[in-house]
């Protein structure tokens, strides 16, 4: 039995945490309801369920969540293990970057209980499930400062809030079992699906990757993602009568539009041969500098910038890379050094893109929804580095756990890490056409670019555009004054007066505090809650919000 819980959770006198309402779901028609005051009550009935069935537990949010999760196996004895496999042991898989993904506990009588995060499977909060879905239910409130002392029982409405919560997502994840989705990720679902429709062996060699692991981080390092960058010009000022175009589904689009490595690639020094068109290389290069108007479009491997100038050393560049790089930067020397070659092939992502691309356009509510979170999460899946880092818990005296880095080890799943590079690469050229594209262009992230009129000269946009179509621009939308600080952090103001608020790390409650006067390097805004691990789990401490700024300025 599957199912999706929440706990609502308190601080006790003596500075530990508690959960004082946990609910669970049944992912499954009807989604009745089972709630608990106290964890001890819902994990002993947890544990009593799964004598008689395989149960799953889903948590939106797994991070917070399984913080006090992991507390209560502790303290009831619990005993770490990297796999559960015998009685009174658990695990949990959290990477190096504190990424939960699932975990499981064995108990006494020797059952499993699985727990798994459907933040992971549907990347959206509670309320926007909601809204996205067209669910018959929104996200309600309640007041979380409240007091509530150990006994305390939970009103109507308290438990008409987290049983919302739960069903909310019970009922999204529901729709994506009910399609065939029930891997534990949504690029996993995807991969899945796409792998059903292709010999995909014998079109990416998976087996070839995983024996060649040099070969591998060679071409890894190659993989960047999506272009994020201010204009200098204009950083920091206030600039006026902007338009905003955002690229109809990037990824999706470009996996069509070119071709694609396939096969098995050939190691080669000095010059890539003639009969093999796509190529990741390393090349070392001179005083790399920025064209006087043109984007900085190369990442610098060691501080992972985008390169403005005075660059020196070696970057490994796919052959799409080496273009936006000949064309928007000015160098001393560049040598080619070695790389692989591989050969080519368009077309074999169009049956898993056409197939949601017109579930997309032909479906309304969830199904739209469900098919926009296949395409967007397809691409990635590629890129997954087998190289993995584990972490496990430790308690110290006070009870308090901390979270240890196990040595790194090879394993993990292989796919092809040079579609990965070239799909982002791709993305990028797309996106540097559409700068250079813009007359009064102000910033750029990953699918868009917003361009002002600067100099006593209108914004102005010459790339094709059409509303809906892959491959196109859209207008996204128009501002009367704007200003862009550094990378993911900017402010529009709309015609109606509206503010769009970018800042990366700035929670919806801080930007209630945020006005366009206001929004300057730093400002700093209450409202932001930040993690503090506490005995029994992690508390949210409100701190505020400061808008820092950029690490290397130019």
């Amino acid at each position: 039995m599957l199912y999706e819980c929440d706990l609502e959770t308190t601080k006790n006198a003596d500075g530990s945490m508690r959960a004082w309402l946990i609910d669970a779901c049944e992912i499954a028609d009807g989604f009745k309801h089972t709630t608990f005051d106290t964890l001890d009550s819902f994990m002993h009935w947890a544990e009593d369920e799964a004598f008689y069935r395989d149960i799953v537990l889903y948590w939106h949010n797994l991070k917070f969540d399984g913080s006090y999760l992991v507390n209560w196996l502790h303290d009831n004895g619990y005993k770490w293990a990297s796999k559960a496999t015998e009685p009174m042991t658990y695990s949990v898989l959290v990477t190096e970057r504190n990424q939960w993904f699932m975990g499981s506990m064995v108990t006494q009588d020797g059952y499993t209980i699985e727990f798994r995060d459907s933040l992971k499977k549907i990347p959206l909060k509670v309320s926007a499930i909601a809204k996205a879905y067209k669910l018959p239910m929104s996200k309600g409130e309640i007041d979380y400062k409240a007091n509530r002392p150990i006994g305390y029982q939970a009103t109507p409405e308290e438990i008409s809030y987290i049983h919302r919560d739960t069903e909310i997502v019970a009922r999204a994840i529901k729709i994506h079992f009910d399609q065939g989705m029930t891997s534990l990720t949504a690029p996993a679902d995807a991969m899945a699906d796409y792998k059903s429709m292709v010999d995909f062996d014998a079109l990416f060699t998976p087996r070839w990757w995983r024996t060649h692991k040099s070969a591998e981080r060679f071409c890894r390092d190659a993989y960047c993602g999506g272009i994020s960058w201010v204009n200098p010009e204009i950083r920091g000022k206030t600039v006026r009568h902007g338009r905003v175009f955002d690229y109809n589904s990037m990824y999706p689009s470009v996996m069509t539009m070119y071709e694609y490595p396939v096969g098995y690639p050939v190691h080669w020094f000095d010059r890539p041969p003639d009969d093999m068109p796509l190529w990741i290389a390393k090349i070392k290069v001179d005083n790399l500098r920025r064209k006087v108007g043109a984007p900085a479009c190369i990442r610098d491997p060691y501080k992972h910038e985008w390169i403005e100038w005075d660059f020196y050393g070696e970057i490994n560049i796919t052959n799409v890379d080496y273009q936006l790089l000949i064309g928007n930067y000015d160098f001393d020397t560049i040598e080619i050094i070695e790389g692989y070659s591989f050969r080519a092939k368009k077309g074999i992502f169009d049956c898993f893109i056409d197939k949601w691309r017109k579930i997309k356009q032909e479906s309304t509510g969830p199904m739209r929804q469900l098919a926009k979170l296949m395409l967007n999460s397809f691409y990635g899946k590629f890129g997954t580095n087998p190289r993995r880092m584990r972490k496990h818990p430790e308690f110290d005296d006070e009870g308090i756990v901390h979270w240890k880095c196990d040595p790194a080890e090879d394993g993990g799943t292989v796919f092809s890490v040079a579609v990965a590079a070239f799909v982002t690469a791709y993305a990028r050229r797309e996106l540097v056409e559409g700068i250079h594209n813009c007359e009064g262009f102000c910033y750029c992230d990953t699918d868009s670019v917003h361009c002002a009129s600067i100099d006593g000269k209108a914004a102005k946009f010459t790339g094709k555009t059409h509303p809906t179509e892959f491959g196109f621009w859209k207008e996204e939308s128009r501002f009367v004054r704007a200003r862009f600080l550094r990378q993911k952090t900017y402010i529009e103001e709309e015609p109606s007066g509206h503010l769009n608020i970018a800042a990366c790390g700035c929670p919806e409650s801080s930007k209630k505090y945020i006005t366009f006067d206001n929004f300057e390097i730093g400002a700093s805004f209450k409202g932001k809650l930040m993690p503090k691990m506490r005995k029994g789990g992690v508390e949210l401490i409100e701190k505020r919000f400061t808008i820092h700024a950029p690490i290397f300025s130019f």
